[in-house]
């Protein structure tokens, strides 16, 4: 084995000085590390290795399998002898195993799906404990080092201590997980359990975690909180109690002092151990103690360590194993540190045998390439690229006559052909040689492909679905000559040119390509005298059309293709290629249909899994090496362990179709190829085909899955092929198996195929050269098959499977990093001597330039890039003359103008062209016009986007989101935005009406049938009914434990529910039904909507802007008259941007230049304060106001010269108007507050509705997310709904049919037993007859009767026809030996009466002849009985067949109900598990600390007041009961001890009677008669009158069954109708839900970003002054109104009755408590007692825990 598992944790163990143990897919391998030998023991089935564990003596392996239904198996060692097997561990893999430090239990962890830790007492093979570990994957298991009672598990993000405990119902395994606090949850790959019970364990972080008691110590960092190691911790090994060693991903192993970990801690001025003190800024904020280490060891700057292990003979020794593919030596003493070991990293993607030496080559996952001489088992060189490899392929000799150049085929895309020197290799060159790099793909290559002849090479990719194609050139003289005065030529890139020809684009990804060797030329068939061959001409002709080639397809369709010549494919400006160019074809086979033969039961259910298998594609029995110990095959007891017989396959049939997918394919000459076909039930399929008969194929292999990769051996006679399950095969094959010109059957079945085989077995027997020595002789079937199973079942898929060159070795690697070299045929190892290859100096080459850049481009795209390139320079050189042209024009036309200014010539006679200016001007109006043509369509363009915007978030909007302010407070309400409700909701929700009234019409027409027992149940527990009843219901429902009285109790409980919902649907009101709270809230609504709130604010603005012009026309004639005293200020409200969304469309001019104004001003970076921005109405205002009054001063200075005498009048005039002014001015201001202040209180109180309204909509969306999360609960389950459903109908039916066949069956009985009646009645007749013949005192009648008793043969006569007359005369002839047999017995006893059948002289004729025909009579009728009873004993084993099958189903019946109920159980309690949100109030809350309300209510529970009394009580019943329950034992205690002694008694009397009742029988019969045997032989007519009664009545009350049955299963249809439509009903309100939540989503995303712009208002004239008198009147009037409505409805609220689901559920569960029962509305003088919001409530619904009535008083939710 040259391959290495480094990605396994737990994988290295030292067994003693020299051997190291490890696993390799299904394989340990055991290494010798002195001397690097190595020894196999192979898995003992075919599955894989999950765990392996050493014995602490070392005596030991335990190997835990990967397999359906695993087990452990325990192997003494050296001898490797099999000495334990554990079974039921887990159902389908474990990750670890570990032995105790006492070496007696063994522990055991599961991998997906269950994760079962088990721990065994592994000697005696017995399960002492289990326990499910985790929910995720689980890395490791440890025994405690001083307790074996304490284990400790670790894995993704938990880990989990356990402790065996002895409680009084046995040992128990009890787990508890460690809570990580304040610390990040982390995987913990590694532990170590220190001696005090403390755990320090690693994490992905780099840190190490202290555990104590299930909780985090401290987390130990270095100094500063640096971590311990960069990365995961992968390992952590305590050395001596004294040491602690630590390795991770960053390569390093560190060294830590024990004690410092030991006492670490960390408090709030805690220090380090050098005194540091350790700052912790919060409690939010992990413990972290700072320490140094020791000492560290740098293994390498790319190295990952995974394990390590400590050496036995040297403690200062350690072997490392790296998960980049190494394994390393470090000696701690000396600082040493060595590589001893190289191998791949993860998977092998592919792998090359030399077909020259004995040289493999592999290619890794991780991108490095190796070297091996398998001879020598010795890996020669290695050579590590920048990229992952993903497949490998040999060139052919015809290239490379050393055999040494493969091509590889990287994860990037890149396609590298590389040489590499044969061994012995030269250490003074270079081992390997890059000849060639491309990149064809962009993702991985999937594979690489190469013609037999090499000429052409093709590659497809894993991800792009493109397959690229390349032509291969050589020199004549470098095509691999193999003549004897020529070596062999090597790979030089001199002589051989790669030429791309293309690239075909596929619809599916290729998964292989197949070239063929002579395009359907060549013939393998035999040919006749007078066929000859082809020309060298058509040979010609051939190579220039091309090379015909197979691709399959990821999704199985397989396509025919011929591959063009370079010279006929057009490769100027792209690479691609099209189907046509590629003549591209699909090919399918051609199958006819037939039907599919059932299987046989017995055969698949009772193969044997210990049996060897007797035809290929068998699994493999146990192993059973030649050169090893033998060991004893286990027992096994799996029968569904996935083998399946060879009867099972031939009862299939042909188990392929036209649609059977195509995996692999290999060309052979002549059109014939091989091919893997997936059938029916997932199994590969090799078959022989050709390419013009798709209707017909040969079956050659047959394995358990589909084949990934197969190949002929060099000589043809083998065929080797590997399986996706990790599965080894080889064949010999010869070629008249392969051929179909005489086979005319078709497509070979497997029962054709296994007879062949069969047939051929029985003339070739096994070669014993390939058995000693080589293959493993129990893998090898008739010398023609072997099969292997080294590679894991699971994740060991085979890359490649070869045969080297002589055929003497056999090597596969899959992608487990297994590679498996096997040695075939050991007599035959062919050693080519070095002179036959030339050695090549490939120091002396051209170096070729690696592709290592991942971004580099592919062919294809370098392709195009470059002619864009060059398109892009030749129009830039074009550009640049025009410009020259340009220039030049430009200066000749300057150099014209400066001359005519010098010479002073007019320029109108310098106009050459007169109608050039009319031209140009034409010219230039065309150009304008098609300007304007731009802008609109510009314009039309940059409108569409708003457009669609405004059609995606705009129209759909019922409701704008519209927002009202107040006038002079800080007071806002605005509307909800709300959705239109789509085109077909209206339709969906009266669907959901009509079903809902459709199912309630339903369930109370099934209620009104209630039957009297199920009214009466359902009575007491009824709504408003008497309370003393509701609980002797329910507590006589509790007291019920056998299954039966729970059923009853569940029916109860139904009939209960059911009547609840009839009585709540009875109060339903109707549809037009109005109830006066909604509608007094609809009006309350219309008169204080926010909708009318903006239009009174609209009014309330324009009436006071009019007020403020009346206070400037008082206000100026105020100033006219010289009164300057008082100055009132003018306040001008605004309307809000938000309060007509439905403006945001209209923009006007003023906005569009304020516009652009704004534009201009952010681009020159200049504000303009104080600016009107355009509008001089501001200016102009003031200057009107500065100038009126000057104006009034002038003219009173006019005035006052000539009005000197009169003064005073004027004063006392102007004073009394001025007084006037003022007065006026004060009304009109106080007016304008008191509307205002109305108006601000209207927006409060509207405000504080809306918040009320905004909390019941919240609590409504949290009950819409409930359902939902119940609706995908329910998705979840109604598939496996669905399956238990046609499930118990099956059963059901199956009932029906039985019980159908025992009615039969009976009746035919009952007919029977009447013909014997019958019979019995003509046998009487006959009597009497034979009497009345006889007469009185007849001589005779000794001799007669004799005569009439007498048995003789006869031969008995019956109709036959047909083909009944054979079988019918073998059952007499078998019925008269019987008889023959009866009679001989009876000739002793009839030897003295021979002669009685002469009839007596003297005795009347008539008599003697009537005597004979009635003993004919009497015989007819005997055999005729006789025959009756056989018939009847026919039909009751028929009976008794059907009863035990009646019992069967019977059993499989309730099995299923109670799967069903189980299964229901689980859907419910699921649907408990979701959380419920309840609005609380604080007075419900009892929960507190100290008197303190806490900040975690997590661990507090929601119950109700009655439900906790209801539980003390429960406590005082149960005290009770028990009281009762042991008077009772008792009781029955004493019962039980009189009984004992009367049972005594009774047993004296009984053997006294046995006793006297055997004297009795000896006296009178000599011996003991079997009274109960004599009694059936006998006919007792009482018996059956008895038995026809009992009859009759079993039939009476079956058909009362059935009757109830009947009931039962349309009781239970109407339930599953209810529950689907319920269903349906859910899903439709989550639909429109999400729809609901969607929009509403949307429509606030564009909230932020569409924002309209407030245009302005338009002024009103002004009104009189009575009119606007009159319409504040009015409005206060309103106003007075609706503070009365708001004061009525604030006192008595709206309060409108909860909707309660169909299905929900009124249970609720604690998890702090764990405590179940019922959560009902409470009842008035009820006191709730609600003790917090707890993580579980009522499942189902929050409806029972809404607002509620307490005590007489209103509760309101979330109202403090």
């Amino acid at each position: 084995s040259f391959g290495f598992d480094s990605h396994k944790r737990s994988n290295l163990f030292f067994l003693d000085d020299t051997t190291l143990l490890t696993s390799v897919g299904n394989v340990l391998v055991f290494i010798n590390v002195k001397t690097s030998d190595q020894s196999y023991f192979e898995g003992l089935r075919d599955g894989g290795i999950g765990a392996v564990a050493v014995h602490p003596s070392r005596k030991f392996i335990a190997l835990a399998e990967i397999y359906p239904q695993p087990s452990i198996f325990i192997f003494q060692y050296p001898s490797m002898a099999l000495y334990r097997i554990l079974r039921g561990g887990t159902t389908r893999a474990y990750s670890d195993i570990a032995f105790n430090a006492k070496g007696d239990k063994l522990a055991s962890v599961g991998a997906d799906p269950d994760y079962m830790l088990t721990v065994w007492n592994w000697k005696s093979q017995e399960i002492t404990l289990k326990s499910k570990a985790f929910s995720q994957d689980v890395y490791k298991v440890s025994f405690a080092p001083e307790n074996d009672g304490i284990l400790t598990t670790s894995g993704m993000g938990h880990i989990k201590f356990w402790q065996m405990s002895a409680t009084f119902t046995g040992l128990k395994l009890q787990g508890y997980l460690g809570k990580f606090g304040a610390s990040e949850l982390s995987d913990i790959a590694a532990f170590i359990q220190l001696p005090d019970g403390k755990v320090l364990s690693s994490t992905e972080t780099g840190n190490m975690l202290l555990w104590d008691g299930g909780m985090i110590k401290c987390e130990i960092a270095t100094k500063g909180k640096r971590p311990c190691h960069i990365g995961k911790i992968e390992v952590l090994l305590m050395i001596d109690s004294s040491e602690v060693f630590t390795a991770g991903e960053d390569g390093y192993v560190r060294v830590w002092d024990f004690e410092t970990i030991d006492n670490a801690d960390v408090t709030s001025e805690t220090a380090g151990p050098t005194g540091a003190p350790v700052s912790s800024s919060g409690p939010a904020q992990a413990r972290v103690f700072e320490m140094e280490f020791l000492e560290e060891f740098l293994i390498g700057k790319d190295v990952m360590i995974k394990n390590m292990i400590r050496s036995l003979d040297n403690p200062s020794q350690y072997l490392i194993l790296d998960q980049q593919g190494h394994i390393y030596k470090l000696d701690t003493k000396q600082r040493f540190i060595a590589s001893s070991l190289s191998f791949h990293s993860g998977g092998v993607a592919g792998l090359g045998i030399s077909p020259s030496c004995h040289a493999m080559v592999s290619l890794g996952a991780d991108g490095a390439i190796h070297l091996y001489d398998y001879i020598k088992k010795a890996m020669l060189a290695r050579e590590k690229y920048s990229s992952g490899g993903s497949c490998l392929a040999n060139i052919p000799e015809t290239l490379d006559g050393r055999g040494c150049t493969v091509a590889a085929g990287f994860t990037d895309g890149v396609l590298r052909i590389i040489s590499y020197q044969p061994p012995p290799i030269d250490i003074n060159h270079a081992t390997f040689y890059l000849q060639y790099a491309f990149k064809p793909h962009k993702g991985p290559i999937a594979g690489i492909a190469i013609s037999p002849d090499g000429t052409y090479l093709a590659t497809y990719g894993a991800t792009d679905k493109t397959v690229f194609f390349f032509k291969v050139d050589s020199k004549p003289t470098t095509a691999g000559s193999h003549s004897s005065d020529k070596s062999p030529v090597a790979f030089d890139k001199k002589n051989i040119k790669i030429l791309p020809i293309g690239f075909l684009e596929m619809e599916d990804c290729v998964i292989q390509i197949a070239f063929s060797s002579d395009n359907h030329t060549g013939n393998i068939e035999p040919l006749d005298e007078t066929e000859e061959s082809d020309d060298d001409e058509e040979d010609e002709e051939d190579e220039l059309s091309g090379k015909l080639a197979l691709i399959v397809t990821k999704s199985g369709p397989m396509f025919s293709a011929r591959v063009p010549h370079p010279s006929r494919v057009n490769t100027q400006l792209t690479y691609q290629l099209d189907a046509a160019t590629l003549k591209l074809n699909q090919w399918h086979l051609i199958v006819p249909a037939l039907k599919l033969v059932p299987v046989p039961k017995q055969e698949e259910e009772g193969q044997d899994v210990n049996k060897k298998p007797s035809s290929p594609g068998s699994s493999a029995p146990l192993p059973d090496k030649s050169n090893e110990t033998k060991i004893n095959s286990p027992p096994s007891n799996d029968k569904n362990d996935g083998r399946i017989g060879s009867a099972v396959r031939k009862a299939r049939g042909l188990c392929i179709s036209e649609t059977s997918p195509i995996s692999q394919v290999l060309y052979l000459p002549g059109g014939y190829f091989l091919a893997s076909v997936v059938n029916k039930y997932g199994e590969g399929e090799i078959r022989s085909l050709k390419f013009g008969s798709p209707d017909k194929s040969r079956l050659i292999v047959l394995g358990k899955s589909k084949f990934t990769d197969m190949r002929l051996s060099p000589s043809g006679k083998y065929l080797i092929a590997g399986t996706e399950s990790g599965m080894t095969c080889v064949r010999q094959v010869k070629i008249d198996e392969m051929l179909l010109h005489k086979w005319e059957l078709g497509h070979e079945t497997y029962e054709h195929y296994s007879k062949a085989f069969n047939d051929l077995a029985l003339g070739i027997k096994m070669q014993r050269g390939v058995t000693q020595g080589g293959l493993p002789t129990d893998r090898i079937y008739d010398g023609q098959y072997w099969f292997g199973h080294v590679h894991d079942s699971d994740r060991g898929m085979i890359s490649n499977i070869s045969m080297s060159f002589d055929e003497a070795f056999i090597c596969s690697a899959g992608h487990d990093g297994g590679i498996f070299l096997f040695r075939f045929n050991p007599k035959v190892i062919e050693e080519r001597d070095s002179p036959l290859v030339d050695a090549i100096d490939m120091d002396g080459q051209e170096q070729t330039q690696d592709i290592v850049d991942k971004n580099v481009y592919t062919i294809q795209e370098y392709k195009i890039k470059s002619e864009r390139d060059r398109e892009i320079a030749e129009a830039e050189q074009k550009k640049q003359a025009m410009r020259d042209y340009i220039a030049e024009l430009r200066s000749e036309y300057l150099k014209v103008l400066a001359n005519i200014e010098l010479n002073g010539a007019p320029l109108p006679a310098l106009r050459v062209d007169p109608d050039l200016e009319e031209d140009i001007e034409a010219e230039t109006l065309d150009r304008v016009a098609n300007v304007r043509k731009e802008l609109e369509w510009i314009s039309e363009k940059e409108s569409i986007g708003p457009n669609k915007l405004k059609r995606k978030f705009l129209d759909n909007i019922q409701t704008s989101h519209i927002r009202v302010t107040a006038l002079k407070t800080t007071y806002a309400v605005s509307t909800f935005r709300t959705l239109k409700l789509p085109e077909k909701a209206d339709y969906n929700i009266q669907t959901l009406i009509n079903n809902e009234r459709a199912v309630s019409r339903g369930l109370n027409g099934e209620n009104r049938s209630l039957g009297p027992t199920q009214g009466a149940g359902a009575e007491g527990v009824g709504i408003g009914h008497d309370r003393t009843r509701g609980v002797a219901t329910k507590k006589a429902l509790k007291e019920p434990t056998d299954s039966r009285s729970k059923l009853e109790a569940r029916k109860a409980l139904r009939a209960e529910r059911a009547l609840m919902w009839k009585q709540l649907m009875d109060a339903k009101p109707d549809d037009n039904y109005e109830d006066r709270r909604d509608v007094a809230a609809i009006r309350y609504a219309e008169a204080h909507m926010v909708i009318k709130l903006r239009d009174h604010k609209k009014g309330l603005v324009n009436f006071i802007k009019e007020q403020n012009e009346e206070v400037r026309r008082i206000n100026g004639q105020l100033r006219q008259l010289g009164d300057g005293k008082e100055d009132y200020g003018i306040w001008t409200p605004e309307m809000d941007q938000g309060c007509y969304p439905e403006e945001r469309y209209i923009v006007s001019e003023a906005d569009i230049e304020a516009l652009k104004k704004e534009e201009a001003a952010n681009l020159n970076k200049k504000a303009t304060d104080g600016d009107f921005g355009g509008f001089g109405g501001g200016g102009g205002a003031k200057k009107e106001a500065t100038l009126a009054p000057s104006t009034g001063a002038e003219n009173s200075n006019q005035a006052s010269e000539p009005m000197n005498g009169r003064v005073s009048v004027l004063k006392t005039l102007v004073d009394a108007f001025d007084t006037r002014l003022l007065h006026g001015k004060s009304t009109s201001t106080q007016k304008l507050e008191n509307y205002v202040k109305t108006f601000d209180q209207s927006v409060q109180a509207l405000m504080h509705e809306r918040v009320a309204l905004e909390g019941d909509v919240k609590i409504v969306d949290m009950k819409l997310l409930l359902l939902y999360r119940e609706w995908t609960h329910l998705k979840e389950f109604e598939k496996h709904d669905n399956y238990l459903a046609e499930k118990l109908q099956l059963k059901q039916a199956e009932k029906t049919d039985i019980a159908d066949k025992i009615k039969e069956c009976q009746e035919k009985l009952n007919a029977k037993k009447a013909e014997i009646e019958a019979i019995i009645s003509q046998e009487k007749d006959l009597q009497d007859e034979f009497h009345r013949t006889l007469g009185d005192n007849n001589k005779y009648e000794e001799i007669l009767t004799k005569v009439f008793r007498k048995k003789i043969k006869r031969v008995k006569k019956k109709v036959r026809t047909g083909d009944e007359e054979d079988e019918d005369e073998e059952e007499e002839e078998e019925e008269e030996e019987d008889e023959d047999e009866d009679f001989d017995d009876e000739d002793d006893e009839n030897n003295e009466d021979e002669n009685i059948e002469a009839c007596p002289p003297d005795l009347d004729k008539h008599i003697w002849d009537t005597v004979l025909e009635l003993r004919e009579k009497k015989l007819d009728l005997e055999e005729f009985l006789v025959e009756i009873q056989k018939a009847i004993e026919g039909f009751k084993k028929e009976n008794d067949s059907l009863i035990k099958k009646e019992k069967i189903i019977d059993l499989n019946l309730r099995a299923t109900e109670s799967e069903i109920q189980d299964f229901q159980t689980q859907k419910q309690r699921k649907l408990n598990e979701l959380d419920v949100v309840v609005p609380l109030r604080l007075h419900q809350i009892q929960y507190l600390e100290d008197n303190v309300l806490p900040q975690d209510l997590s661990q507090a529970l929601i119950f109700v007041n009655s439900g906790l009394h209801k539980l003390k009580n429960r406590i005082k019943e149960l005290q009770q009961e028990k009281l009762d329950i042991r008077k009772n034992h008792k009781e029955l205690k004493k019962m039980h001890v009189s009984l004992i002694k009367s049972r005594k008694e009774k047993q004296l009397k009984l053997t006294e009677f046995e006793g006297r009742a055997i004297d009795v029988q000896m006296l009178k019969f000599g011996q003991t008669i079997d009274l109960e045997k004599l009694e059936r032989m006998g006919i007792n007519r009482n018996a059956d009158e008895l038995r026809e009664k009992l009859q009759k009545e079993d039939n009476k009350r079956m058909k009362e069954l059935e009757t109830c049955d009947r009931d039962i299963k349309h009781l239970k249809d109407t339930l599953t109708d209810v529950t689907r439509q319920n269903t349906m009903l859910l899903e439709n309100l989550v639909n429109q839900t999400d729809a609901h939540h969607t929009l509403e989503e949307a429509l606030n995303l564009s909230q932020s970003t569409v924002n309209a712009e407030y245009s302005g208002l338009q002024k009103k004239d002004i009104q009189e002054r009575d009119k606007l008198i009159t319409l504040v009147q009015m409005q206060a009037t309103e106003i007075d109104i609706l503070k009365r409505e708001i004061e009525m409805l604030i006192r008595k609220p709206v309060r409108q009755p909860a909707t309660v689901p169909r299905n929900a559920s009124k249970v609720a569960y604690g998890r702090a408590s764990g405590v179940k029962g019922y959560a009902p509305v409470a009842e008035a003088g009820e006191v709730v007692d609600m003790m917090a919001v707890g993580g579980a409530v009522a499942a189902g619904s929050a409806e029972a825990f809404g607002p509620h009535d307490v005590a007489g008083e209103v509760v309101e939710v979330g109202d403090e």
